[in-house]
């Protein structure tokens, strides 16, 4: 996976994803969840609520410079007003089990 259309194609309804949600501080890793619906500009996740209740968490595919690869791992970037840089937000990657 070496551009956002790779990634964008390798998404079907079923596919595990890995997330790492990144924070000024720390990297916190996300449970994996399964992709529910992929559509043209963005694709959702199933995501199971503290109440036990499932639910679809929707994700923009980025623009290609917002992304980034590495070993088969896409991180979206957020642009920082602070500083002015690009920093990453999410981690993403096909957990194959």
């Amino acid at each position: 996976m070496n551009t956002v259309s790779d990634f964008r194609k390798s998404l079907k309804v079923g596919t595990k994803l890995g997330c790492t949600f990144h924070t000024l501080y720390t990297d916190e890793q996300r449970p994996t969840r399964e992709v529910s619906r992929v559509m043209s500009s963005k694709f959702a996740l199933k995501t199971t609520r503290q109440d036990g209740r499932v639910e679809e968490s929707f994700c923009e595919f980025p623009k290609a410079t917002q992304a980034s690869f590495e070993n088969d791992r896409m991180t979206i970037y957020e642009h920082d007003d602070r500083t002015g840089k690009q920093i990453p937000i999410l981690t993403y990657w096909i957990v194959n089990e």
